[in-house]
């Protein structure tokens, strides 16, 4: 949402390019310093606060005042309003009003905390030459380092109580945009060009090396699992759970078009206890990266996958819970595995061509990977999404396409009693018969799987005690322990 065009701050108009920041040709060039660019933030903040009206209120105010020249009764205004919805209307301006007022506080703000400022001495000879700004000539980590710092964010973290205090008064809007501008500084995406821009039926890979495919919840289900997961920080205890539930959601949720992995290695560093010791340095090496888009890897992710187990690991513990939910307990205590044979090279089976050309396109490359999801071992989600299909199935259908073997003690079912079972799919021949219906019904229950997925993460750190596992001794430890490798 870009500033109102007509808006114009007082003083001196500021705008930031990706390279330097220029002034507009009317008024008088002047050195900037941090205290000056700080000094005209709160100038500007203060002027846009004595333009903002109250609109809800003056509105009110006009009305009953034209009323009572009209000799209306309040009874009679009262009804007229809630007959005609004008009180919810109002409100709805207000609010419009309210978020246009801290958008522009913000487009300000984020000018001024990564605006290069000129720190060099009078006796000192800047021997850079040109007019390459600060910013420009340091690696990501710098630039991250300095937008933290700048923005006072380093101060806070100094402290576990003052670090608490701060997150628990921060909003879910403020902490996305906070966010936001940190993926964009990553991605290096000019200020104006910044949003959380993740689409829909992206496949990314989970896999240190790539290896493994993911496809992230639906465009309209996002907002509301960041907005789930912010809110359980507040309610966890301790930084490091904090720090995990950040990073295995900006994974899983995967709300940004490009620099998820690296947002949240960076959020798991300033949130955990690394965060009070935090260097330019670190950074830099934590955020190393190839290349651009949404399967480059780098070192970083390299180094980070020591400290902390991957999400295709991860995940093999989240799909169990959501298994025991979405398949039932009967269906978890007899099964330890779901495998779903699905034919390799020109035999492998995913929608019939007559059921492609019923369906839009969108919904034909969503369906065709949900169906090719296999990244997670035990209980990939496409075989959880499809055993529930199975279920729903009459038994002649559910008996057509499912078989059942006894777990293989090579195989690491380390999880698992070997007195359970395989569940087996024909999936290879299931999917060659899948209907238009069918193809809807899968990806209504991928939507579903999803919610689950990352509600049952949520709850592992939020409720350990109830999400437990059996450890190589046979004694109970919460899920979230096997998180964190060192």
């Amino acid at each position: 949402m870009k500033s109102p065009e007509n808006f114009t701050p007082p003083q001196t108009e500021v705008s930031k390019t990706e390279s330097e920041m220029t002034l507009s040709p009317e008024v008088e060039v002047v050195e900037a310093t941090t205290e000056s660019l700080e000094q005209y933030k709160e100038t500007v903040e203060a002027h846009i606060d004595e333009q903002s009206t109250n609109i809800n209120a003056e509105a009110g105010q006009k009305i009953e005042s034209s009323a009572k020249n009209m000799n209306v009764s309040p009874e009679l205004l009262d009804s007229t309003k809630a007959e005609s919805g004008l009180e919810n209307q109002m409100a709805e301006i207000q609010d419009e009003a309210n978020q246009l007022n801290r958008v522009v506080k913000l487009e300000i703000s984020e000018t001024v905390a990564e605006a290069p400022v000129e720190n060099t001495p009078e006796s000192e000879v800047n021997l850079s030459g040109g007019n390459e700004s600060k910013e420009d000539k340091l690696e990501t980590g710098g630039k991250v380092f300095e937008f933290l710092d700048r923005t006072k964010f380093l101060d806070v973290r100094k402290s576990d109580e003052q670090f608490n205090e701060w997150l628990q008064k921060l909003s879910y809007e403020d902490y996305t945009d906070y966010v936001t501008r940190l993926n964009g500084i990553l991605r290096e995406v000019p200020i104006k060009d910044r949003g959380v821009d993740g689409g829909e039926g992206e496949e990314v890979s989970i896999g240190t090396r790539g290896y493994n495919f993911y496809v992230p919840p639906g465009a309209e289900q996002k907002d509301g699992l960041m907005r789930e997961s912010f809110q359980a920080l507040k309610q966890i205890p301790d930084n490091e759970d904090r720090a995990l539930l950040a990073y295995y959601t900006m994974q899983a949720v995967h709300p940004y078009a490009d620099g998820n992995g690296r947002t949240g290695r960076l959020l798991h560093e300033i949130i955990s206890e690394d965060g009070k010791e935090i260097t330019s340095e670190k950074l830099s090496e934590l955020l190393d990266h190839e290349e651009k888009g949404p399967n480059a890897v780098g070192k970083g992710q390299d180094i980070f996958s020591e400290r902390v187990l991957e999400p295709s690991s991860a995940y093999e513990y989240i799909n169990r819970e959501v298994a025991k939910e979405v398949l039932g307990d009967d269906f978890f205590k007899q099964y330890g595995s779901i495998h779903v044979e699905r034919g390799v090279g020109k035999d492998a089976a995913f929608l019939p061509t007559a059921v492609k050309e019923k369906l839009s396109p969108e919904d034909v490359i969503l369906a065709e990977k949900i169906l090719g999801e296999a990244g997670i071992k035990n209980f990939s989600t496409s075989g959880i999404v499809l055993a529930r299909l199975l279920l729903e199935k009459s038994d002649e259908i559910y008996n057509q396409y499912h078989y059942e073997y006894p777990l293989n003690e090579e195989a690491d079912m380390s999880m698992e009693g070997m007195e359970k079972k395989y569940f087996g799919i024909d999936g290879q021949n299931l999917m060659a018969n899948l209907s238009e219906e069918d193809a809807h019904r899968l990806i209504e229950i991928h939507a579903s799987v999803k919610n689950r997925f990352i509600e049952d993460m949520i709850d592992i750190f939020v409720h350990p005690e109830n999400r437990q596992m059996k450890d190589e001794n046979g004694k109970d430890i919460p899920i979230k322990s096997v998180f964190r490798r060192s």
